[in-house]
């Protein structure tokens, strides 16, 4: 299907007495398939059909046969989506940027956002940073070898045990198991 952009002139025959080649302006829109605005997004089909359920694109309209027809925009709005879940945002942000988007405001609002993600990306990497730490100190606590019937890690992630939360995790007591028993210590 070739590509027609709102704006440019097609040529036509004009019928009639004195039969002439003109310029028409042309009426009709850049139309894609669902499977054209998935390779031209690199993402797949079943990915636009989720965002087109979550409201994030939607089809300008429907062919006669009732194939989704998607315009130029869809393009940028999945090109959008994409880059913004690649540097943390969620759907449900994606959302509200897009609306943002829609009505042409940036700024103030935008910058809101991408300060707040920073924020939430600092506490999930103090969060992954202490969860580090306490895995550490159950490897550490697990003297593989003795061939003690209990595992520290095991115990340590058992109901039974007592155990902290991962900020401020208890040291398991040393002892080696059968299961650890032959593994190698990183």
């Amino acid at each position: 299907m070739p590509e027609r952009k709102v704006g440019q002139e097609r040529l036509t025959l004009k019928y009639g007495p004195g039969c002439t080649l003109g310029a028409v302006p042309a009426t009709t829109l850049v139309t894609m398939r669902i499977g054209e605005l998935a390779n031209s997004t690199g993402v797949s089909v079943d990915t636009i059909r989720f965002y087109e359920r979550r409201s994030l694109v939607r089809p300008r309209s429907r062919s006669r046969s009732g194939y989704r027809e998607f315009d130029a925009d869809s393009v940028s709005r999945v090109r959008f989506i994409r880059r913004a879940q690649d540097v943390g945002f969620t759907l449900t942000e994606i959302a509200e940027l897009l609306a943002l988007r829609d009505r042409h405001r940036s700024g103030p609002d935008a910058r809101e956002y991408a300060v707040a993600k920073v924020v939430d990306i600092d506490r999930r990497m103090r969060r992954l940073a202490s969860m580090r730490t306490a895995l550490e100190e159950m490897i550490a606590a697990c003297a593989c070898g003795d061939g003690a019937p209990e595992c520290a890690i095991l115990e340590t992630l058992d109901d039974r045990a007592d155990v902290s939360a991962p900020d401020g995790a208890q040291e398991p007591t040393q002892t080696r198991c059968r299961q650890c028993a032959g593994a190698r210590k990183p």
